[in-house]
């Protein structure tokens, strides 16, 4: 006996699409660099299932790009792999999502959403010079170099070489318990004990050299030198330290910037060293500590882009100590990255009941239209200071509307309060009842505005 049209189709079974990961992290990737990342896309219904679209929604930073997928067509217990890349071109946080379209009658659009974080770590290597002096052969004398992570994310210590002509009179060893690779948070520091164990009384001169991933400084050397009479630290130079601004604070190319800090020299007095602040490679101001050895020195404008702003000082003898912090400063004229969250840092996500449009002064840049509650990420708004930020809540299920309250941050520093939120119910059993609360159901339930007032 044949089988009818609709024996057919029960006999051939529908397909079920199914992601291996509801979200791709990328972590930490160092700006410049690309990290690529696969998920498995399954079908685990009855039925050939046919992918028809992958791509990532508007609301995706440009640091993402889908690369690849496997096959757009998936027999049933099959698999394919998507691929999708990560690029950041600035330090921060980034956002994004894919959206698949295929044949499955339950899921017709699945989402995969996507994170990850710009990060541009740098290496302070403490003293960069190591001087061991006279040491007689059979002897050795061991030194402390400090290796500390500055810059933001996480600084990996991949390897530490010597170069074959130093070989016999120098080692090397880190603490107990500390391998290569050796990753250090930003500000925390690892002491590398370097020993000068000569086999001669010949003079003993070369470079150690730190492998990292600090973009500025794949290679950092610290100088070596045994069995030399001549001193090349005799002179202390002066101790600098900034105490403001602090790393990762954010400025405007109007702001007039003051540096702060305590400045120190054994051999002289504060008021006799000469302090310079530089933006990057590019003096921006000039002056002397007081007599306790404090320094307030008022900056001319500072350049926008990621500002490496450093304080050198010298003494009277030539020698000079410095530091410094990174910061961000923003042209006022050209828009800058906001994110609005649902909290207290740039990274909370956010819930609505049931959809929301987002709108920047009057253009809409981010919406979720699927008529249910959602949990949903932050989003990043290209805007200046002075702009409006619009958001519409709209109810299509009775019962219960609700938005929380919203944040919009400017780096992970400043923050302004953007919306209260709200929560109302038509039901009496409902934490949020509310019996004056009727609706309407569909309609717009809530349209708030507020003006970007930072940084």
């Amino acid at each position: 006996m044949g089988l009818g049209c609709n024996d057919y189709k029960l006999a051939v079974g529908e397909p079920a699409l199914e992601v291996s990961a509801e979200l791709i992290d990328f972590g930490e990737v160092v700006v410049g660099n690309q990290e690529t990342i696969g998920i498995t896309v399954k079908n685990n219904g009855d039925g050939p299932l046919t992918i028809s679209s992958a791509a990532l929604d508007g609301t995706t930073s440009p640091d993402f790009a889908f690369m690849d997928l496997a096959s757009t067509t998936v027999d049933r217990g099959e698999e394919t792999e998507l691929k999708v890349r990560y690029v950041p071109d600035v330090v921060g946080q980034d956002f994004g999502r894919v959206q698949i379209a295929s044949n499955d009658p339950d899921v017709p659009i699945t989402t995969v959403d996507l994170s990850g974080f710009g990060v541009e770590p740098n290496i302070d290597v403490d003293p960069d010079l190591l001087w061991f002096g006279e040491v007689a052969p059979g002897d050795s004398k061991p030194l402390v170099l400090t290796i500390s992570a500055r810059g933001t994310g996480t600084l990996k210590l991949t390897d530490i070489q010597l170069p074959d002509t130093l070989a016999g009179a120098y080692s090397w060893s880190l603490p107990v318990g500390v391998g290569l690779p050796y990753e250090l948070p930003s500000g925390v520091s690892v002491d590398l004990i370097v020993t000068f164990s000569p086999p001669d009384a010949a003079e003993w001169s070369g470079d150690l050299v730190l492998q990292t991933n600090d973009p500025t400084a794949r290679e950092a050397t610290v100088q070596l030198l045994g069995n030399s009479l001549d001193d090349p630290t005799g002179n202390a130079a002066p101790v600098v330290s900034i105490s403001d601004p602090n790393w990762g604070e954010s400025f405007l190319t109007t702001d007039a910037v003051t540096v702060r800090g305590v400045v120190y020299d054994e051999e002289d007095a504060p008021t006799s060293l000469v302090c310079i602040a530089y933006a990057s490679s590019s003096p921006v101001g000039t002056g002397s500590p007081d007599a306790d050895g404090n320094i307030f020195l008022a900056t001319i404008g500072l350049p926008a882009g990621d500002i490496n702003l450093s304080l050198r000082c010298l003494d009277t003898e030539g020698a000079m100590g410095s530091d410094s912090v990174d910061v961000t400063v923003w042209d006022p004229k050209v828009p800058i990255s906001y994110v609005l969250s649902g909290g207290g840092t740039p990274f909370d996500w956010w819930s609505v009941d049931d959809d929301v449009s987002i709108y920047l002064d009057g253009e809409l840049v981010y919406a979720d239209t699927n008529h249910t509650q959602d949990n949903l990420p932050p989003v990043t708004l290209d805007a200046s200071v002075g702009q409006t930020v619009r958001v519409v809540v709209t109810d299509y299920n009775y019962c219960d509307t609700s938005l929380d309250a919203l944040e919009l941050h400017f780096g992970t520093t400043s923050h302004q309060s953007a919306l209260s939120g709200f929560c109302y119910s038509a039901c009496p059993t409902h934490e949020c009842f509310d019996p004056d609360y009727a609706g309407p159901w569909p309609g717009v339930v809530y349209d708030q505005s507020f003006t970007i007032s930072i940084p």
